[in-house]
């Protein structure tokens, strides 16, 4: 059943020649009331409607006809042949009619009848059906009543054509090829642009040329230059009366055929669209404030399709609105997000709104962090039409966040190293004093025993050694820099390797001949390369070759080298002067390429989960920064990866041998030694004991106070310990100095002191710190030093 004709559906040329073809409703119930027959064929004459009139013409029912009995098959053979002859003027002139024809009953007998028909066609001029009124002509008077009702028939449906023509707001016009003129439209286009009839008359068939828009295409030009079969649609402007611009839409196509098959009529509908076109500046003028919000909006409908772009977009996403149009916009979720997204869709179809944290990627495949805000759009009739989206780019935000977590993380970290440190310096300690002082006191040892007491004491500095890199993690703590030679460093590492790695990884260690010098904090520097060869090993699992080599260099300030090594060119950092390369080689597994530029970030790791930290090459590049040098890298997947280290050279190419250390005895002062650790208290005793010193001893601050107060005239010199039960060391400073302002102490610990810790015992009256574990060499030159002031 078709739908009630309106103002509001007339809006189309599909609706016009439905009006135009008397295709409605109301034509269909006066055709099945009618007493006079009334059918509808298809191509092939088959029967596609038959009014009961007509049934009970031919005594059929209903079913025995529509869609299985072809009309020609109900005629004689005598009227076959006459229709037949009519066909040729049917088709040019799409209707026959009063062609007196016999047709057939069920029953075998003629009924005489009168037919008149027409043809429906489709946009194209293509035939589609043909109707027809049938009338039988066996009695006059039913033959003339039938006339008047067809006629009537007719006129009501021109009636209701007028009718339905003049509610639609469009201008609707034929035009005649051969008469070049309109031959028929609804209104004219002055009635349409508001101008008075004496102007429309006026103006006469000018109109058109006098009123459009000089900078747009004459409508009547289109017109006439339409090709058979075209449609055309195009927008131009023409002046109302107001004097306003006003925008029209004109479509127009093929109405009518000569008989040589040639356009004779063209169908026109002419539009106004002014107001769609300054709704469509307002868009366009809201898109461009749009543009400049830095947050992605785009809009979707709900099968997820893009409808609107901003450049915001644009920017997130890395992809141009051209190509973002039409898209799926959930290409650019991940997989964490679509598992969301039906949840999502749910809620802003019920709510009107959600917000929330999503994970999505750019058209390139970048990772994105975005607060993502959805909002339902309606339509006028309040049904859900599409969602607005605006994204907001956290990414960064959320890799600072992570930053100071591991920052965080890292600064729990160096507060732990801190305590492990002071314990194991307290434990390092008394080892130490006992593995220097053993062999002074005793000369005579046999040559196996002094070799144990060595390896004794090489052990505590090695252990030393690591606390110092336990340190690394506490802020504020800095390496202490000297000139040393690197080929000694290496040749630790050589060691550690050749014991600790796998048989299948075969080391080879080429050192440059006269290798310069640097100024470093051998530790440090040690932890580097330590961590170089660590990686260089896990990249090899089924072994390899590890190469470690070293050799002298000067970069260049000159242009000239710009693909040569020895140009400042070859990194960023690297300055004109001489440097020594120390250069870290594997066969492993390497490094994919776009995964070299983020191996130095903080916590970036490509191990496996327990196997790496991600803090390696942060921290190493770190160092070798700080002193003032710089790494590249080369690597390729499946053949291997080598990291170059370039290091400021000093002018020196070797180093002196340190002295032999001075054991400066002392002079029979009294020393007061305060510690809660009774190895600590007990091995520096017998150490100072040794070299001419007296001792008295404290296991604590309260202890010292009192032993203080007994003998400040006899005490020399404090030896107190920073950390210490019962109370804290700048009480027990301060109660001390009240009972002698010019007593003599020095500060001893292992937590590391920083410029803060110094600061405050200078203010204290401290005169020196020393740093656990300290050497016997160190211990007596601090106190000489301390007890000449």
């Amino acid at each position: 059943m078709q739908s009630k004709l309106t103002p509001d559906n007339c809006n189309n040329l599909d609706v016009l020649a439905l009006a135009l073809q008397f295709q409605n409703e109301e034509f269909q119930k006066i055709c099945a009331l009618a007493p006079c027959g009334h059918h509808a064929l298809d191509l092939h004459s088959i029967y596609l409607h038959i009014n009961q009139s007509e049934l009970n013409m031919l005594g059929y029912e209903r079913d025995e006809v529509v869609g299985k009995i072809c009309f020609l098959d109900l005629l004689t053979p005598k009227s076959n042949r006459k229709l037949r002859d009519n066909c040729v003027k049917f088709q040019e002139r799409g209707f026959i009619q009063d062609v007196e024809l016999e047709m057939v009953r069920k029953d075998g007998s003629v009924c005489p009848v009168s037919l008149s028909a027409t043809i429906v066609r489709d946009e194209e001029g293509n035939y589609l059906i043909s109707r027809s009124v049938v009338v039988d002509i066996s009695e006059r008077q039913r033959d003339a009543a039938g006339r008047e009702e067809i006629a009537l028939m007719r006129q009501n449906n021109r009636d209701l054509t007028e009718q339905i023509l003049d509610a639609i707001p469009d201008r609707i016009s034929i035009y005649s090829l051969d008469e070049r003129r309109v031959i028929y439209t609804n209104y004219s286009i002055g009635e349409l642009l508001g101008y008075p009839r004496s102007e429309i008359e006026r103006m006469g068939d000018r109109i058109v040329e006098i009123l459009h828009h000089p900078d747009e295409p004459n409508p009547v030009d289109a017109i006439v230059g339409l090709q058979d079969g075209e449609i055309k649609e195009f927008e131009y402007r023409m002046r109302h009366f107001n004097g306003e611009w006003r925008w029209h839409y004109l479509r127009c196509k093929n109405f009518a055929y000569r008989p040589d098959g040639s356009v004779c009529q063209v169908l026109t509908i002419v539009r106004d669209i002014s107001q769609r076109k300054l709704s469509e500046q307002i868009m366009h003028e809201q898109a461009s404030l749009l543009d400049i919000v830095p947050d992605a909006m785009f809009v979707n409908d709900l099968n997820y399709q893009i409808l609107f772009w901003n450049q915001g977009s644009e920017r997130l996403y890395d992809l141009q609105t051209a190509d973002a149009i039409g898209r799926d916009v959930r290409q650019f979720d991940t997989p964490d997000s679509l598992a969301q997204l039906a949840e999502v869709m749910e809620i802003v179809l019920t709510t009107g709104k959600w917000e929330g944290e999503l994970t999505k990627v750019t058209a390139t495949g970048q990772p994105l962090s975005i607060i993502s805000r959805r909002a339902l759009v309606r339509d006028a009739a309040g049904n859900a039409n599409s969602i607005l989206n605006v994204d907001t780019d956290i990414t960064e935000k959320k890799q600072l966040e992570s930053q100071l977590l591991a920052s965080q993380r890292l600064e729990s970290l160096g507060t732990l190293a801190s305590g492990i440190a002071h314990d194991l310096n307290n434990i390092f300690t008394p080892i130490l004093g006992i593995a220097e002082v053993l062999p002074l006191q005793f000369p005579n040892l046999d040559g196996r025993t002094q070799n144990l007491l060595k390896i004794l004491s090489d052990s505590t500095h090695r252990g030393v050694d690591l606390v110092k890199q336990i340190l690394s993690f506490t802020p504020g703590v800095e390496g202490k820099t000297a000139v040393i030679q690197v080929r000694d460093v290496i040749a630790e590492i050589q060691r550690i390797v050749r014991q600790t790695f796998p048989k299948n990884i075969e080391t080879i260690f080429n050192y440059a001949d006269s290798l310069a010098t640097i100024e470093a904090d051998s530790t440090q520097i040690h932890q580097v390369l330590m961590n170089l060869c660590v990686n260089a090993r896990d990249a090899m699992p089924s072994g390899g070759i590890l190469t470690v080599s070293t050799e002298n260099l000067k970069i260049s300030q000159s242009e000239r080298y710009a693909n040569d090594e020895n140009s400042t060119k070859i990194h960023l950092d690297a300055r004109p002067g001489d440097y020594i390369a120390i250069s870290i080689a594997d066969t492993g597994t390497g490094i994919a390429p776009e995964l070299i530029d983020r191996i130095f970030e903080p916590f970036f790791t490509t191990k496996d989960i327990g196997k790496g930290t991600g803090l390696g090459l942060s921290t190493s590049i770190g160092i070798i920064k700080s002193h003032g040098g710089f790494i590249k890298v080369n690597s390729e997947v499946g053949i291997g990866t080598c990291f170059k280290i370039y290091l400021p050279a000093t002018d020196s190419y070797e180093i002196q041998s340190p002295p032999m250390p001075s054991f400066e005895s002392g002079s029979n002062q009294l020393v007061l030694i305060v510690d809660d650790e009774t190895s600590i208290r007990s091995i520096t005793g017998n150490t100072l004991e040794t070299y001419n010193y007296r001792i008295l001893t404290a296991g604590d601050g309260i202890e010292a106070i009192a032993t203080y107060a007994e003998r400040k005239n006899d005490i020399d010199v404090i030896l107190l310990d920073l950390m210490m039960p019962s109370l804290d060391i700048l009480t027990t400073v301060r109660t001390i100095h009240k009972l002698n302002p010019h007593v003599r102490i020095i500060a001893m610990s292992g937590l590391v002191a920083n410029e803060q810790i110094t600061q405050t015992l200078q203010e204290c009256g401290v005169m020196a710190f020393l740093q656990k574990p300290f050497t016997v060499e160190h211990l007596l030159r601090t106190l000489s030093q301390v007890c000449s002031q």
